[in-house]
């Protein structure tokens, strides 16, 4: 490899002489007014070769014009040729003061009768200098030197005046420590006293199609990297010889890329879009080709589009500090920054999006996020970026390259022939003819799901390609491929070691378990490494200078990145395994280097073990490493927590939590630190976290006993956070047990001091209204948190900054008590408060409160439904929806309960305005999310997806699909009854409830015994709830006697029927009287049963009067909230309409349903989809009453108006209208009939 001096040439014609500089083992950069035309002769020397070389000008740019530069093909014979690496770069941001550096053979610095010599120069470059132009300027930083006075006169005697400088035109301006090549010297810039230089930049040149062909002629790249941000960019150097295992690297693209063809589409659409800002994640298992599909986009976009814009692109390093990223804010040029692994560095994720997020106008930046699974690891960046990157994220699932055996068969051949075309510049001990060996290789079998990805399928390849010239006498062909290609690593590093003095044969394990050491622990420089070193148990006994000996082998194995003393093994599936083996050879390897471990160290370690664990032929690794985790939990506890959330199988490291925390021999401290470790909402981590809460609340117990002074507030606070723990896990009655004693804790010691604890008697107040609603209890719940909202008003007005989240936390707690109680004014007034909290403060952090908003914006659409401001309610729940699903998105283990409650109640909404499709999507939705949840945790959210399918049942039951709904809320009922068998207190009034839907939905299908069987069971469930507490159950009891009454007079079985409907009319008047806010629609309606019930028993006076106190409450309700009851009122009057026709007051008559026809249009008018089928309903009673009275030409203006409702309700929903137009028909034929008689 050519060092510096190397590359830095003399080029020399018969007019004069110039700098150059080695872009290829035969061509040079130079300048082109150096140089002769096209096709020209010159001769080239380096600094360190005097001896001249014949060159040729193979491309030539326009002498001093914009794209002064010139490339040199060596042509004689002694040249030596070189490996060499040539990397180009471009500035990106308007920094100033980029540093620079030029090197070259400028006359100044030359000296009659001596060797041409060099001068090397430092300086700066702007790019806003001399930008309109397209050229840079360097400033120099020495201060130049000048030409002594005889030799100006010398000049002007010969007519002309020298720059300062000549000589250098043609030097390559270098910046990036002198990695990167950015432009070319052209001239001393004028006016400037010889301090600057004007370069032409490389991006001039690039845009030459005929520059680049020669380029690529030889070999050399065409990307221009970016200067500003070169030391953020992960650059693997391939420069040495790679190990057989190297070859799969996916940056040495040994492979060709081939398919893919539509992800690749979908990216390039993706970064032409636009928006300023935007993040894809590519996800899919290790090996999928995830990293080979992101250097193809960087390898396509660092082309030059139709337009000529080229992309800067950014493989952002692993170690890059958050203030190193700076730069990233000030690009110019379009960015596409490449995230590998991005689950693991969450923190580099959120200072990018920061940086990244500018106002349009600005050039575009795309991330590109490289993740083995979509979960929990989302939440930390999500919430500290505000949300931000759900907002501006995609997903984009990478499939398997390969799906079909006869595809991995295909791609077996063509990896077979790349690899064998590779590998005579690998590192094998034998040469071999490889494209031979590869057609004497059989295909094999590729059927078995280990060979899904595609690394699998090239790791089989250059295993077969290996063995069939050095067949290992350790692993055979039926071995894991990982096995086989990691034997051939053995011989490379048995091999290597040797020409180290390092081949003694029991030295060979050792060095291995170095290996996994050093590849797990990364030390940052040599001084680290040799301590590492000393430290290794595995070397004991070895003498330091042999140390230094592995030091340096190892230093030598694999090529290192930036600074680090040395590089690793790969791919990463291969290092893996490889660790893995290790972990099961000796568990105890790492046992020395735990003390000390550094937080990213244990992070990496823990993440790479989880990985391997999840490997087939490692079956035992998961539980070494649950023992190793176990082991040291005090240093490696919270890696194990962070990492639980990020890899594809964490159940090693959740056992491991498990099984530190059931330790009796842990410290409360350490039990805190993992609690204090804890997110906020993990779904993986809540069994163990409850467990964690109880051993915690346990430990302080004691402690308090001893030293109640000191330890109860910790007690306090143990029970609180393991009250909330329990209610995750709906264990309601523990956690309200839990929750109680720590208020009563609080509320002590409050009383003692009530400046320090009267904010965490607040947060347990709060905690224990959420645990007594759980129960049912919503009297006590409500009071509860009123408490929390005086103690949390008089805290936010002296500190609003720390204590205003937490009252507009309460306040939205007190709003859904206030609702669960009839108050619903009062509960929307609250709650408004709570959402204007929010928004200023999720304005002032919108990665801390935007949840909150969220909360609060789905109660307030329940307290403004409850009002009948169904359009205003769904507008918040929408709102609700929209932030909530961009924080599932990022992260589902957190936020999807969250948004499957809202897409519930947005159904609801919806389904409210008569938009019942709509209603049913998000319904459907919402269940699918539950499903997910359920699986995972069915004690916390198997009744939430029972509540769901009841939800959803309605909604198919609306849309006329009765079997669908019926087989729906079954599947509710059945889940009802399990959680109910295990939790009777919390679950059987959400069981009566079901059942209830359930029977509607047996009556919609004219299974009328199942119906009233099933509403039977509810009403005996509700009797037996209420006798224990009638407070919580009596309404429940009063419906389903409603429902009940509905069933037995389907069924002919009237006096029944009329009995049940006449309990509930008394158990609803008896509740009306206590509360009518909440009760007095519940009476109303349960009277206008009564009615019926009695009109078809001929009492129909009383049925008369029963629907007449009907239609008086739904009056006054109807004053009060016309938008919720006056429906009601308009349905009770056309059945008072109904009784008045059967006493033959038929005038009466007609005046109640000419007023429910008044309603019902004005309500038509407003939410057709809602109440054009009562519309039509109410004139075909009115016809019929207008019949009565003879008044035939208005009753067929009623009921043909009806007809054309209901015949445009039939063509959409045929099976719930059908029945109702064919009466309606029937009542216009007789009409014209009675008209054509009449006449």
């Amino acid at each position: 490899m050519l060092d510096t001096a190397q590359r830095i040439t003399r080029i020399t014609t018969p007019h004069g002489s110039g700098s150059g500089y080695v872009l290829a083992p035969r061509l040079v950069l130079t300048s082109a007014h150096t140089v002769p035309a096209l096709d020209g002769h010159v001769q080239v020397h380096t600094a360190v070769d005097h001896q001249p070389h014949t060159g040729q000008v193979v491309w030539r740019g326009t002498p001093h014009g914009h794209d002064d530069a010139a490339l040199i093909h060596i042509t004689g014979p002694d040249w030596a040729e070189r490996a060499v690496t040539t990397r180009w770069g471009r500035l990106v941001t308007t920094t100033p003061h980029t540093p620079c550096e030029v090197w070259g053979f400028p006359d100044l610095v030359q000296r009659p009768g001596r060797a041409a010599e060099t001068a090397q120069l430092v300086g700066r470059v702007a790019p806003g200098n001399h930008f309109v132009n397209h050229r840079h300027v360097m400033d120099l930083s020495a201060h130049p030197p000048r030409w002594h006075p005889h030799e100006i006169r010398q000049q002007e005697q010969a007519g002309q005046r020298r720059s300062l400088w000549a000589g250098l035109s043609g030097a390559a301006m270098r910046c990036g420590d002198g990695q990167l090549l950015v432009g070319v010297v052209a001239t001393d810039l004028e006016h400037r006293d010889h301090a600057a230089l004007e370069v032409v930049p490389a991006y001039v040149l690039h845009h030459d199609p005929a520059f680049r062909a020669v380029l690529a002629e030889h070999g050399v790249p065409l990307v221009l990297e970016p200067v500003e941000l070169a030391h953020l960019t992960h650059t693997p150097r391939t420069h040495h010889r790679p190990s057989p295992a190297s070859l799969l690297e996916a940056h040495r693209q040994v492979v060709d890329f081939h398919g893919r063809d539509e992800v690749m589409e979908t990216l390039s659409q993706w970064c032409e879009g636009d928006d300023v800002l935007s993040a894809t994640v590519v996800h899919g298992p290790g090996g999928q080709g995830k990293t080979r599909l992101a250097h193809e986009l960087t390898a396509r976009l660092a082309r030059p589009d139709a337009q000529g814009r080229r992309w800067a692109t950014v493989w952002l390093k692993e170690n890059t500090t958050a203030e190193e990223l700076d730069p990233v804010k000030d690009t110019t040029a379009p960015l596409l920054v490449v995230v590998d692994y991005a689950e693991t560095r969450t923190a580099q994720l959120v200072r990018l999006l920061r940086l990244c997020d500018r106002p349009p106008g600005h050039a575009p930046v795309r991330l590109l996020l490289l993740v083995r699974t979509v979960g929990e690891w989302w939440e930390q960046a999500n919430t500290d970026t505000g949300h931000l990157l759900a907002d501006i994220t995609r997903r984009l699932p990478l499939p398997p390259l390969t799906p079909r055996v006869v595809e991995r068969a295909q791609e077996y051949r063509t990896a077979l022939g790349h690899l064998a075309a590779a590998l005579p510049v690998a590192r094998t001990p034998h040469p071999a003819d490889w494209d031979r060996v590869a057609a004497g290789l059989a295909d094999p079998d590729l059927s078995g799901a280990e060979w899904e990805t595609v690394l699998s399928v090239h790791m089989r390849a250059l295993a077969d390609l290996l063995d069939a010239t050095q067949q290992s006498t350790v692993v055979t062909v039926d071995s894991a491929v990982e096995d086989r290609v990691l034997a051939h690593e053995f011989r490379y590093w048995e091999q290597t070691a040797a020409a180290y003095g390092l081949g003694d044969a029991d030295l060979a394990q050792p060095l291995r378990d170095v290996l996994a050491l050093l590849f797990t622990l990364t030390p940052a420089d040599v001084e680290e490494a040799d301590h590492l070193l000393g430290s290794a148990a595995v070397l004991e006994g070895q003498t330091t200078a042999r140390k230094h000996q592995i030091r340096l082998w190892i230093s030598a194995l694999y090529s290192p990145d930036g600074a680090e003393a040395w590089g690793h093994l790969q791919p990463d599936r291969l290092l893996e395994y490889f660790l893995g083996q290790r972990l099961q050879r000796d568990p105890a390897l790492f046992d020395p280097h735990l003390d000390t471990i550094t937080a990213a160290d244990a992070e990496r370690l823990v993440t790479l073990y989880a990985r391997a664990a999840a490997h087939p032929a490692l079956p035992t690794v998961g539980g070494h490493l649950t023992t190793l985790c176990t082991r040291h939990i005090h240093t490696l506890g919270p890696a194990v927590i962070d990492v639980a959330t990020q890899v594809e199988h964490p159940g090693p490291l959740v056992q491991a939590l498990e099984d530190a925390t059931a330790d009796p021999a842990i410290s409360p401290e350490a039990l805190e630190d993992l609690s204090d470790a804890l997110p906020l909402s993990s779904q993986r981590l809540a069994v163990w976290a409850e467990r964690l809460s109880a051993r915690l609340a346990e430990a302080r117990r004691e402690q308090a006993e001893q030293d109640p002074d000191a330890y109860l507030p910790g007690l306090a606070m143990a029970l609180n956070n393991q009250a909330v723990r329990l209610g995750d896990l709906g264990r309601a009655e523990e956690a309200l047990e839990a929750v109680t004693e720590a208020v009563r804790i609080r509320r002590a010691l409050t009383e003692q001091h009530p400046d320090a604890h009267l904010p965490s008697l607040a947060l347990a107040l709060d905690n224990q209204s959420n645990r007594l609603a759980d129960l049912g209890r919503a009297g006590e719940a409500l009071a509860a948190v009123t408490e929390a909202v005086r103690h949390y008003r008089a805290l936010a007005e002296q500190h609003p900054d720390a204590h205003l989240p937490d009252l507009a936390r309460a306040l939205n707690n007190q709003a859904l008590r206030l609702g669960g109680l009839g108050r619903v004014e009062e509960g929307l007034e609250t709650v408004t408060e709570a959402v204007r909290h929010y928004r200023v403060l999720a304005e002032q952090d919108p990665d801390v409160h935007l949840p909150g908003l969220a909360m609060a914006l789905d109660n307030q659409s329940n307290r403004l439904a409850d009002l009948g401001r169904v359009e205003e309610a769904l507008e918040a729940v929408i709102r609700a929806v929209d932030i909530r699903r961009a924080l599932a998105e990022q992260h589902p283990d957190a936020h999807l309960p969250d948004l499957a409650g809202s897409l519930n109640n947005q159904a609801l909404r919806l389904g409210g305005l008569g938009r019942v499709e709509e209603a049913l999507e998000a319904i459907t939705q919402a269940v699918r999310h539950y499903r997910v949840l359920a699986e995972q945790h069915p004690d916390a959210h198997l009744p939430d997806l029972a509540l769901a399918l009841n939800n959803q049942s309605i909604r198919l039951g609306d849309l006329g699909r009765a079997e669908e709904a019926l087989e729906t809320v079954t599947e509710a009922v059945y889940i009802r009854h399990t959680v109910a068998r295990q939790h009777p207190d919390v679950h059987l009034p959400e069981l009566v409830r079901t059942l209830n839907s359930q029977s509607n939905r047996l009556g919609d299908l004219g299974r009328v015994e199942e119906a009233l069987e099933a509403i039977i069971r509810a009403v005996d469930i509700c009797r037996a709830l209420a006798e224990q507490h009638p407070d919580a159950h009596l309404p429940d009891l009063a419906g389903s006697l409603n429902n009940q009454a509905l069933r037995l007079g389907g069924l002919g079985r009237v006096e029944e029927a009329l009995e049940a409907i006449t309990q509930a009319v008394h158990h609803y008047r008896a509740l009306a009287e206590q509360h009518p806010d909440v009760h007095l629609p519940g009476l109303a309606r349960a009277l206008n049963n009564q009615a019926v019930r009695l009109g078809g028993l001929g009492r129909v006076e009383e049925a008369l009067e029963a629907i007449t106190e009907a239609v008086r409450h739904y009056r006054v309700l109807a004053e009060q909230r016309p938008d919720v009851h006056l429906p009601d009122l308009a349905l009770a009057l056309n059945n008072q309409s109904v009784h008045l026709g059967d006493l033959g007051r038929t005038e009466e008559a007609l005046e109640a349903v000419t007023q429910a026809v008044h309603h019902c249009r004005a309500l038509a008018e407003q939410r057709p989809d809602v109440h054009l089928p009562d519309l039509a309903l109410a004139l075909n009673n009115q016809a019929v009453r207008l019949g009565e009275l003879g008044r035939v030409e208005e009753a067929l203006e009623a009921i043909t108006r009806a007809v054309e409702i209901k015949t445009a309700l039939a063509k959409e929903r045929p099976a719930v209208h059908r029945q109702e137009l064919e009466n309606s028909l029937r009542l216009l034929e007789d009409l014209r009939n009675s008209e054509v008689d009449r006449r």
